[in-house]
């Protein structure tokens, strides 16, 4: 029984032992930096691993001739400052093809292949081609870019991002971010979002000459205080605005001598824009169930056109812009306020309690609730294929509606990424890591239970013996 005790004493504080002895440390991220580290940027993301930080010094750092810079493994390739540290790089020639015209095209001079890959802080000088992405949770931020943006994926993030002419940003997935990026005298740049669940917001484009400035391919997307000035093709009332499939919200954006906002789709929400100085300000080309709301239309040469006199529709089946809603939105000075070609179904030109402000209204208010007491006349629509008729909104307003007090109620997924934005990254720099600090306790801790071992079962046991 004695040396049963004493074996357990001693199996107790050998136990007690084992806990306290360091334990193999598991491999933690690490920050890499250029030039110190390694010389090029290239030779320090083949030498990272996933989770590590690349930080690349102020100066001009030069890619290879003829090469692409490949990221693939998930890192943050970070620069100490956007507007001092710069990549240079020479992406090859290769052969590339539109339709049946084969031509030699600039490579993607960034490629990255990988999920979570983020490139911030960084002016990119390339003499041709753009970034491509593949993989979730990309984040181009904060930089300035002589080049285009394709991403293909999920949870991307392009944010606070200065283009200049001829750049462009591209993504196709579902809950991604393009945000707070300026598009400096377009040329034919664009922003595009194909996919679902996209948040397009706070952008700036000026002086854009694609056919579509904005292009949305997709359902249940966010376009939100965007900005475009002198975008689009005016003379040809080439939308910048244009809006495909269902469920979208489109509001408070901003549209200055520019075409505006087309629609091809249903339950789509239009509201709180402000559209000045374009050909067709409002234009549901093919859809229903859209609702138009409190958008400001002024000095345009058409404020609002419903439908269009199909000639790729019979008599019988007539036009498929039907059951469209426009209320509390003010027509000022457009050239023809609003046509509706609504000889078939329906469109609804108010609420069915108030309607729109027209600037040419000549009607008066007797009662003074506000609201016009004889309905407005819209201009009349002429078909080719049915009986004209001519649309009208019955409770047409006497003041122009305040449009800076209109609320839009974003959905939750959207309003969460808003408060979620990243922020283009400080001006910052990175120190090599402090070496680990030796483990003093670990090692004393070890020694005072070796002593308390090597004196105490020695009297232990010679006290047993007496």
């Amino acid at each position: 029984m004695n040396k049963t005790a004493s074996l357990l004493l001693l199996l107790v504080c050998l136990r007690a032992l084992s806990l306290v002895m360091p334990q193999p440390a598991k491999a933690d991220s690490i920050t890499i930096i250029v030039p110190v580290d390694y010389s090029t940027i290239q030779e320090a993301v083949n030498a990272a691993n996933d989770g590590d930080t690349i930080f690349v010094k102020k100066g001009t750092h030069e890619g290879p001739i003829n090469r692409t810079l490949v990221i693939d493994k998930s890192i943050s390739l970070m620069g100490e400052d956007v507007n001092s540290t710069k990549m240079s790089l020479h992406p090859p020639l290769v052969p590339k093809s539109i339709f049946t015209y084969n031509y030699m095209g600039y490579a993607e001079p960034i490629r990255i292949t990988t999920s979570d890959v983020e490139i911030s802080g960084f002016t990119i000088i390339t003499a041709g081609g753009g970034i491509s992405a593949n993989g979730n949770g990309t984040k181009i931020i904060g930089n300035i870019l002589g080049m285009s943006v394709s991403a293909n994926g999920h949870y991307t993030k392009i944010v606070g991002n200065i283009m200049s002419q001829y750049s462009g940003i591209m993504i196709s997935g579902d809950h991604n971010v393009i945000a707070h990026n300026s598009i400096l005298q377009g040329g034919s740049s664009l922003i595009s979002c194909t996919g679902s669940f996209n948040l397009i917001e706070g952008n700036s484009i000026v002086g854009s000459t694609s056919s579509e400035s904005l292009d949305i391919d997709g359902s249940f997307n966010v376009i939100y205080e965007n900005t475009l000035t002198d975008c689009g093709r005016i003379a040809l009332g080439a939308p910048p605005v244009y809006v495909e499939c269902e469920g979208n919200i489109i509001a408070k954006n901003e549209l200055t001598n520019s075409s505006g906002i087309h629609i091809r789709g249903s339950s789509n929400i239009i509201c709180a824009n402000r559209i000045t100085n374009s050909s067709v300000a409002l234009e549901i080309f093919r859809g229903d169930n859209n609702t138009f709301r409190a958008n400001h239309i002024l000095n345009n040469a058409f404020g609002a056109r419903v439908g269009f006199d199909q000639t790729d529709i019979s008599r019988q089946s007539g036009p498929s812009t039907v059951h469209n809603t426009l209320y509390h939105n003010n027509f000022i000075g457009n050239g023809q306020q609003a046509i509706d070609w609504n000889w078939v179904g329906t469109n609804h030109w108010d609420n069915g309690k108030q309607g729109n402000y027209w600037s040419d209204y000549t009607g008066g208010d007797w009662n003074f609730n506000g609201i016009g007491d004889a309905s407005y006349k819209l201009t009349e629509a002429i078909s080719f294929y049915a009986p004209s008729t001519q649309s009208e909104d019955r409770y047409p307003l006497m003041t122009s509606h305040a449009i800076d007090s209109v609320t839009v109620e974003l959905p939750e997924w959207a309003s969460s990424l808003l408060t979620s934005l990243p922020s283009p990254p400080p001006t910052a720099t990175p120190t090599k890591p402090d070496p680990e600090p030796f483990p003093t306790t670990l090692i004393i801790a070890p020694i005072t239970i070796t002593i308390i071992i090597g004196i105490g079962l020695p009297i232990y046991f010679k006290k047993r013996k007496h």
